[in-house]
């Protein structure tokens, strides 16, 4: 269960039932496998493969998404293409598309046609139509 700690008003303490610790959860490791916090009990670790431009790929040389992420190439145009193991998450999808045009996802492949739909809907907003600001001044 997920909680948004952030979001909670109130706590009511029920002194009718008592504190049970769950001794077959470990915290330190149960998301290890994902980005963020969603994570499922019945998919899979799949190992996402993306490139960043010479631009981006020493920041996240420095700074990983994943504890797992391996360097697998360095072109001679300063690309870098990366592996990490995780499953995929919304989490996954936001991280990736905050690089924007400076990302390449190279597998796996759904993973990559969702990459690519999303950011074609995205393009949808700017295709032809007049922005709020536009209508405004009219």
């Amino acid at each position: 269960l997920n909680l948004a700690l952030d979001r909670i008003k109130t706590i009511d303490i029920d002194e009718r039932t008592p504190f049970l610790v769950n001794r077959f959860f470990n915290a330190t490791t149960y998301f290890d496998d994902v980005i963020g916090v969603t994570k499922s009990e019945n998919v899979a670790i799949e190992e996402v493969v993306f490139s960043l431009n010479k631009a981006h790929a020493p920041y996240n040389i420095t700074k990983p998404l994943h504890p797992s992420q391996e360097i697998l190439e360095q072109k001679e145009d300063g690309t870098v293409v990366f592996k990490i193991k995780v499953q995929l998450n919304f989490e996954l999808e936001r991280e990736l598309l905050g690089f924007g045009e400076h990302l390449e996802v190279l597998a796996p492949r759904r993973l990559r046609s969702v990459i690519k739909k999303r950011l074609l809907r995205a393009m949808d907003f700017y295709e032809n139509k007049p922005t709020t600001i536009d209508t405004l001044d009219k």
